[in-house]
């Protein structure tokens, strides 16, 4: 069982299917969206010579088709590409309108690309993040054991690799008993 109090509830209600089995985030939902939005969105008509040409160009069996669910490594990859587009790097670093990964990375010299690596390094976050975060901010409200519950963990040692410890009241502690 995962405990997520209303306010988690509320931002999560609206990924629900009303399938109970389906997975909460899923990247083959996430591209069947895209691409029925991209087909909403179309100005130009739909030209029978058009259609059967790009039903010749699809790939019929694409190397890697989205999955049914996240695992940790696509979750991460996900992430890190929400964290480039939400924090691209400034000026003439940046990706240009309609240039692709690989034209923008050869168009920068390899001064640019370590900026570039450096501003990523420095602009991402990763999923395990806010498992830290979370873990430190209940420890410090609610102790260790609320912690280990919410995180799930059978033995509290693992809890405080996740947890930094609480050093304000180890102070307040040492404080009052001199």
């Amino acid at each position: 069982m995962i405990a997520l109090g209303p306010k988690v509830q509320a931002v999560l209600r609206q990924f629900f299917t009303p399938s109970i089995d389906d997975y909460l985030f899923s990247p083959e939902r996430s591209a069947e969206e895209y691409r029925a939005a991209r087909s909403a969105t179309r100005v130009t008509p739909r030209f029978e010579s058009h259609m059967r040409r790009n039903a010749d160009k699809r790939v019929k069996k694409p190397k890697k088709k989205p999955t049914e669910h996240y695992d940790t490594i696509g979750y991460g990859h996900a992430v890190a590409r929400a964290c480039d587009r939400a924090f691209p790097p400034p000026g003439d670093l940046a990706k240009r309108e309609g240039e692709t990964q690989d034209g923008w990375w050869a168009r920068l010299s390899e001064g640019e690309r370590e900026t570039v690596k450096a501003w990523r390094k420095a602009h991402r976050w990763h999923p395990n993040q806010l498992r830290h975060s979370f873990a430190t901010k209940v420890r410090k409200a609610h102790g260790l054991e609320a912690a280990q519950v919410l995180l799930g963990h059978a033995r509290a040692d693992v809890t405080q690799v996740y947890a930094e410890r609480n050093e304000e009241l180890a102070t307040e502690v040492a404080g009052k008993i001199g």
